[in-house]
């Protein structure tokens, strides 16, 4: 029975360990990447030979969509589906810098979307293993307070700040566009594929998963060398966030309040 836990304890460090280099791989030169994407890819193929690991498989399979992911921007497509992606943004809320910057995440949010979707698919689960469901109400009911008191707040401090109340209400359309988009793409990604993944071996193991790389992802690619206070609140964000998704049973909870946080770093955003 000790080895057994012993072994069950190495498997989830090693699972820990492989979903950390993938979700920092964005940031590691091509060459490393490749690397690691093919060492990847006979590990899944190593996962379905040998019978102790197939218990793995479905989370590695979770982990390689982050790994695909931060691979997609390597191939020759993805630059030229940016650029045409970026033009519907353009001819609804014109041109600058904000749009731009906006429409760029949209667009590589598509993936992030797309392929744990594809994934389930595939493997012949429901979209309810990855908490793409309606749930229980009172998800969408907190959710949505939560959103609007931070749209609330957000919109005080923000004119108070000196911000033209014309020019702030114009911008809130593209604002709760980029909220929504970066909401839903890293929600389903994180709350949906890989906590539906990882809860298998145990809530407490799918919270510290949750912790580490939601923490890391937005230390890396969101600005990096954020404060103490900022990572503290980003992964109190990720642990009810998650509580949330596992007692409603849907990302709807997620998405909103996210949604709402997002909109808050885009209005501090708006040129006063």
């Amino acid at each position: 029975m000790r080895t057994k836990k012993l072994e069950d304890y190495l498997a989830w460090i090693g699972l820990l360990a492989l979903g950390t280099v993938a979700v920092a791989l964005g940031s590691f030169p091509e060459p490393f990447r490749c690397l690691f994407a093919a060492s990847f890819c006979i590990l899944l193929i190593v996962s379905r030979l040998v019978l102790q690991l197939r218990r793995y498989t479905r989370v590695l399979d979770a982990l390689f969509i982050v790994v695909l992911i931060w691979m997609l921007p390597l191939m020759p497509f993805y630059a030229e589906f940016h650029s045409l992606g970026k033009e519907p943004f353009f001819l609804i809320f014109g041109r600058s810098d904000l749009v731009d910057e906006v429409a760029s995440n949209s667009m590589g949010g598509f993936f992030w979307i797309l392929l744990p979707v594809v994934l389930v698919f595939i493997e012949r689960d429901s979209l309810k293993d990855i908490f793409l469901t309606r749930g229980k109400t009172v998800g969408w009911s907190v959710g949505a307070a939560v959103l609007l008191v931070l749209m609330a707040v957000a919109s005080i401090v923000v004119l108070t700040s000196g911000l033209q109340a014309g020019t702030y209400l114009a911008s809130v359309p593209l604002g709760l566009t980029f909220a929504l988009i970066n909401a839903v793409k890293e929600e389903v990604l994180y709350r949906g594929l890989i906590l539906g993944r990882t809860l298998r071996f145990g809530f407490r193991f799918a919270l510290l998963c949750q912790l580490v790389w939601f923490v890391l992802i937005h230390m890396l690619y969101a600005g990096g060398g954020r404060s103490i206070g900022m990572m503290i609140g980003i992964a109190f964000f990720a642990l009810v966030a998650s509580w949330m998704t596992w007692k409603t049973e849907s990302v709807a909870f997620a998405v909103q309040a996210h949604t709402g946080i997002d909109f808050m770093i885009f209005a501090a955003s708006i040129p006063r």
